[in-house]
């Protein structure tokens, strides 16, 4: 973390261009300013907020021509993102490899589901064709012993007269 400011005589280096960039903002009212980007060619996120004069301020900076409320500088703050990246990427394979488990468990879910609907209906179609025979037998003896029994019936009738 460092403290900058746009008057060269009060600090020993010079804000980068994303600082000088970002107090000058501040000079029009803009609170913050943040951005990714690479330095050294790793990934990093930088953020800067103004340094607003006070009345306490002034008690040691008031001889350099500040008044309370100017921008006296800012606060930068730069974070490596490697270890977040990389912990990101940790946490994607963890659950792109767990979702995937699912995607698997569910999918041999449904095809042994799939395979057991189907013998349930062909078992169904089987009993439906056993009970389908058996009804047709059974007509077709209700028909033969109702024949018979006319037969009988009808003969009894002829003797009797």
């Amino acid at each position: 973390m460092l403290r900058e400011t746009l008057q060269r005589d009060i600090m020993d280096g010079r804000p980068s261009e994303l600082e000088a960039h970002s107090l000058n903002k501040f000079e029009k009212g803009v609170k913050e300013v943040s951005e990714y980007t690479e330095i050294d060619g790793r990934p990093y996120f930088r953020y800067m907020a103004p340094l607003i004069t006070d009345r306490e301020c002034l008690k040691c900076h008031g001889h350099q021509g500040y008044k309370v409320g100017d921008v006296r500088g800012g606060v930068s703050l730069s974070v490596s993102m490697t270890p977040y990246l990389a912990n990101q990427r940790r946490q994607t394979i963890t659950y792109s490899f767990s979702l995937g488990l699912l995607w698997l468990f569910g999918f041999i879910g449904s095809v042994l589901a799939s395979r057991q609907l189907k013998l349930r209906i062909k078992e169904r179609d089987r009993a439906k064709k056993e009970l389908q025979r058996s009804h047709e037998q059974l007509e077709w003896k209700v028909e033969e012993r109702t024949a018979e029994l006319t037969k009988i019936k009808y003969s009894s009738k002829r003797l009797r007269w």
